[in-house]
Parts: structure tokens; sequence; C-alpha cells
């Protein structure tokens, strides 16, 4: 045990910390795959690969004698987990920081002598894996500071950032909830505080405060910090690309606030005028990006920046790569909404290829994702590849009992894209199956507008051969008869 924390402890006051600045940006990245090659780069460095060792090294340990643990100080657990999270995406990583999230989470004297700069770190090292016991080791740190520090919040700009931004991973945990919004209304209310945070800090802040955007106290915290970026010339353009994907994303969720509209469009402009950073977005940051410009699609400069950002993603097998099924689908939703430009409609194709080509991730797409891509593809059924990967999502919705679970939105958005497709039996068989739904579900029918049940009744008009269909139709159309509620 000794041997296990004198390791640890010598290399990470050595090359552990020496390295850490090299590899910043390949743990703000979520997206395994752009974080590898990035560390391919960095690990040309000495010290970049001396850490990388060392945190090997020290899983390695703790994997082959997780009692080690107990053996470590408080203080080590924290720096510790802190190491591993550099290189979060490798498995031995993972296995040897769940052994300290057990410690954490089973440890009742684990937060003595922990200051409040500590437990943030440790609660923003834990958010970079998923699993149940990262969350069961969250959710006992934020009991710990809910119950024990009532001053935690007034500690600094960073360690608020860090909390907020970890916090955000369990949002729909209620103490991380309760102590989220805590830490919102601290932001919202003290502008000594806000004008310590540097760019990082900003976009951690906004990236957890966008997990309850609906939240009035998150809504003026993220106000504010538009606000703080705005008169900040030096500020916004000095963040890195992901802090810039991360601000754009999170402030559109209030893309009707004014302050947050102007910011964003300020960031929109810096997209489109700066090669450099388009090349820096990941898979992970362009999705973010035309997710959040879409919300603007008659702006000019929004289009500028969607039409450059399509550009890349249709001449990147690379980003391609890293995009999951649901990046896709946030891909295609936003591109569609300039679906007559070259560019967009370029990498609507590539991703309708990549679709194509992997049938586990259509398989593995949620219902309302294979209604997007399903939308956005039929826009354009012209093109072949297009055609292809919409005809593969119809008959995944055939197949799968996802047409049960689809919102009502989702069923008339569907419908109205495989009835422009030349599809055949997947898309007769889908709509057969969305036809049984109406039928069955007296709210989905009472629920439509007239502009719906319009819609409805026209798409159900190409399968009006099929019994099911032209009944679900004749449905629809008695409701357009009926007198306004």
């Amino acid at each position: 045990m000794n041997g296990t924390r004198n390791l640890f402890t010598e290399l990470i006051q050595d090359d552990g910390k020496a390295s850490w600045a090299s590899l910043e940006a390949v743990k703000a990245h979520p997206t395994h795959d752009y974080a590898k090659d990035q560390f391919n780069i960095n690990e040309k460095s000495l010290s970049t690969g001396s850490a990388r060792l060392v945190a090997r090294e020290f899983a390695d340990r703790l994997n082959r004698n997780p009692q080690a643990v107990a053996g470590l100080s408080n203080h080590d657990v924290t720096s510790g987990l802190h190491t591993l999270g550099r290189w979060h995406w490798e498995a031995a990583c993972q296995n040897a920081a769940a052994h300290l999230a057990r410690r954490i989470r089973d440890d009742v004297g684990f937060t003595m002598n922990l200051s409040g700069g500590e437990l943030a770190e440790c609660l923003d090292s834990l958010a970079a894996w998923n699993k149940e016991i990262f969350r069961e080791a969250s959710v006992r740190l934020v009991a710990y500071i809910e119950a024990s520090t009532p001053h935690f919040d007034t500690q600094g700009g960073r360690q608020v950032a860090s909390c907020l931004n970890a916090l955000g991973t369990w949002h729909r945990e209620v103490a991380c909830r309760k102590l989220g919004l805590r830490l919102a209304a601290t932001l919202a209310n003290d502008e000594s505080l806000r004008a310590t945070l540097d760019g990082r800090q900003v976009a951690n802040c906004l990236n957890g405060l966008a997990r309850w955007s609906k939240e009035p106290v998150c809504r003026s915290a993220g106000v504010h910090l538009a606000l703080r970026l705005t008169t900040n010339p030096v500020l916004q353009n000095g963040m890195n690309s992901q802090e810039v994907a991360t601000c754009l994303y999170a402030l559109s969720r209030w893309h009707d606030d004014e302050a947050c509209m102007q910011t964003c469009m300020l960031l929109a402009k810096r997209i489109a005028s700066d090669e450099i950073l388009r090349v820096q977005f990941d898979g992970h940051a362009v999705a973010h990006c035309l997710n959040a410009l879409a919300n603007w699609i008659s702006d000019p400069i929004c289009a500028d920046a969607g039409r450059k950002l399509a550009a890349r993603l249709a001449n990147s097998e690379t980003l391609l790569r890293q995009l999951n099924g649901a990046r896709i689908a946030t891909c295609l939703g936003a591109l569609v909404a300039w679906s007559e430009d070259n560019a967009c409609r370029a990498a609507g194709t590539q991703l309708a290829k990549r679709l194509s080509a992997d049938g586990l991730m259509r398989h593995r797409l949620h219902g309302r994702y294979v209604a997007v891509c399903l939308h956005a593809l039929s826009t354009w059924s012209d093109n072949a590849a297009c055609h292809k990967a919409a005809i593969q999502l119809s008959r995944r919705l055939a197949s799968d009992d996802m047409w049960r679970r689809l919102s009502p939105k989702h069923v008339i958005n569907c419908l109205k894209a495989m009835s422009t497709l030349d599809g055949g039996e997947p898309c007769r068989d889908a709509a057969v199956k969305l036809s049984q739904r109406i039928l069955a579900d007296d709210a989905l029918r009472s629920g439509l507008s007239r502009q719906q049940l319009t819609d409805c009744c026209e798409a159900l008009a190409k399968w009006d051969s099929h019994e099911i269909c032209r009944h679900a139709a004749s449905q629809l159309a008695r409701l357009t008869q009926s007198p306004p509620q």
C-alpha cells in the first residue's frame, strides 16, 4: 500500500503535473477517437509520454490490488482521480478510477481535511466517467457539501465552475440539481465572482447551467455570463475551440433572450471568420455548433458559419467517424435548415453514407433521432445516398417497437418524410405501424392541431390502398371537420 501511495505521489508531483498543460485539450473532449488522435500527437513530448506511463502504472497497481486504495490519503485519492481522468477513455484508467470512487462512496471519513477546492476537483474528475459507481460517489460528495459546507459556493470562480460542470453530468439527481441551482443563484447575484472567471470557467459554468435551462435562476446566470462575454472581447476571443462550442450551445438554450442572442452572434461571427478555429473543432463540437446556429437560420452570420461547418463535415472523414448516431441526427436536423445550400447538401450526403454503412448505429438510434434523420434525409431524397439511408431508417421504424413511443410531432414528421420517398415495402410497413398507433392513441389524435391533422391525412393518402392507413386518415379527417375547441 505504501508503495502504491509513494509511487503515485512521486509521479504526480513530477512528470504528471508537468504534462497537464499539453493534455488539457484531450481531457476536454469526450470523443475518444479524437482524444486518442490528440494524444498520439502530444505523446512526442517526453513529459506527456511519461505522464501516461505514470497513470497506467498507477492504474495497473490499483487494478491488481484494489485493497491498496485504503492506504491512500484523501488528498491522493483526489489527485489520483484527476490524473486518471486525463486518460478517461482507457479501460485500465476507468477501472482504477472506479476503485477510487468506491472509496469515496463507502468511506464516511473520506471528506475530512479536504478543502472546498479539492472537493470541487474531485466532483469534476468523477464526471469524466458516466457509470453508476461514479454517479454514486458524486452524490455522496454532494450530500457532504450540502450538509457540511454552507459557504462552499463562495470559495471562488474556479471552484464554482468545476462544480457546475460536474453537477450537470448528473443533472437528474435531486441533490445535484439542488446544489447546481444554489451555485447558479450565487453566480447570478455576485458580479465580483463572475469577474474572476476566465474563458474556460465561463464555458464550464454555462455547460452546467444549460442542464437546467428552464430554471429562472439558471437563465439569469446564463444571461449575466453572456453579458460578460459580450462586454469583454479579450475574454471571448481568447477562448479555444471547445470553449466556443460549449458557450454557443449553452447560450442557444436561451435563444429568445437578447443578450444571449447577441453573444451567440459574436461567437458565430468568430466561427465564420476563423478557419483555424473550425479546423480545431472535433465532431462533438461541430454538432453542438450546428445545433445552436440552427436557432437563427435566417441570420446571415449564422448561415455563413453553418455553411462553413458543413463544408468541413463534408470533407473530413475523421470528423465523420467521431460522430455517434445522436450527433449525426443533431447535424442532419440542423443542416436541413439550409437544405438548398450545396455545402449542407454535401454534408448531408456524407452523413447519410455513414448511417447506411453502420447497421449497428442505426439499430441503436433512439426513436426521435430516427425521426429527425428521416425528416432531413427525405429533403434530399433525389440524392441516392440520402434516399438509401432514409429507406433503411424506415425499415428500422417498421421492425422495432419505437413507433409506439414516438411523440405526436415525430409520428407526423415520419409519415410526411416517408410519403415523399419511393420506398416501397419498408415505407408502407412503417406507415401501417404508425397508422395503428394513430387509431389506438386517443390522446395523440385529440392533441393534434388542424394543420397537423391535415398534414397527416395528406401523408397517409400515399397508402390509401391499405385499409388501416385509409381508416387512420378517415379518423383524422373527421377531427378536421369538428368545430374548434
